[in-house]
């Protein structure tokens, strides 16, 4: 028991390695609970109805709305907090959101995923209320499951790879990979999903910006054309007035316009059966009466 060079291991030093370790886990499941079971924005339990981003985060939709309603004093109270509000910029409408479908899983059931998930996490059974529809897993975490953005549907990716169908399985709507959601995704997936959603917003901008310059076109084409509307106008009424000049001067040069006024040099000619014109009495008269 001694001067061989042998090292024994006590009891206390197995307790001290397995007592570090089970707090690991432990802390590792605890993460994994909290964000697979409750809101990514409220952090409350996850309840119908749900909807879920394109970073593969799940959020319950009254909460969302509300958050949008109020969004700028959510912004104004977590300036410099940091949290969850932090990673909500990606979010500026329900646009930007999708209602998720989820499968309620049979508490009285059972199969080789629960039996694997009992085994392999400390949390106990049937924790976890949603599934895979397809291949009846548990969605707590272990496995990846994927949200198919076009119909919603949330499957296991195991799944979607496996049976490599251009439709939902579940409700048969058609999908591209690039509609492959990878829910709370994390590593390479999640920096996927990261560059999938800043080259669609920067192709949302492109559009916004293509918009805009039409609508500015339009206009400069619009105001062109009410400039030319303005010119024609402005050409027709000189060309009017000067219609009406001449006629003015025609009828100034007739007889029977000068005939309408006393300077008329026929007027003060004798009419000899009416005599003169008088401009004081209005009235014809002979000189000499």
């Amino acid at each position: 028991m001694g001067g061989d060079g042998g090292t024994i291991i006590s009891r206390r030093d197995c307790l001290r390695f397995n007592k570090g370790r089970k707090g690991k886990d432990v802390s590792r499941d605890m993460e994994r609970m909290t964000k697979w079971l409750h809101c990514a924005l409220s952090q409350e339990p996850l309840s119908r109805p749900v909807v879920g981003c394109r970073l593969g985060r799940l959020y319950n939709k009254d909460r969302l709305i509300e958050f949008l309603l109020n969004k700028h004093r959510h912004h104004s109270s977590s300036t410099g907090a940091g949290g969850s509000l932090s990673n909500m910029s990606h979010i500026r409408s329900l646009k930007d959101v999708k209602d998720v479908t989820l499968c309620e899983r049979n508490v009285g059931t059972s199969g080789a995923a629960s039996a694997e998930v009992k085994d392999d996490t400390t949390t106990t059974p049937h924790s976890f209320p949603f599934c895979c529809p397809i291949m009846g897993m548990e969605m707590n975490g272990v496995y990846k499951f994927a949200l198919l953005w076009n119909c919603g549907c949330v499957l296991a990716e195991r799944a979607i790879r496996q049976l490599h169908l251009s439709l939902c399985p579940n409700c048969n709507t058609a999908f591209k990979s690039e509609d492959v959601v990878i829910v709370h995704a994390e590593g390479e997936d999640l920096e996927l999903m990261q560059s999938r959603l800043d080259a669609k917003m920067a192709l949302e901008e492109e559009k916004r910006e293509a918009k805009k310059r039409k609508s500015l076109s339009h206009s400069d084409s619009s105001s062109e054309v009410e400039l030319k509307k303005k010119k024609l106008l402005t050409a027709e009424k000189s060309k009017t007035d000067v219609e009406t000049k001449l006629n003015t001067a025609e009828m100034k040069e007739s007889d029977s316009f000068r005939s309408l006024f006393h300077t008329n040099k026929s007027r003060n000619k004798l009419d000899p059966n009416r005599g003169f014109w008088s401009e004081t009495t209005h009235s014809y008269f002979f000189k000499g009466t």
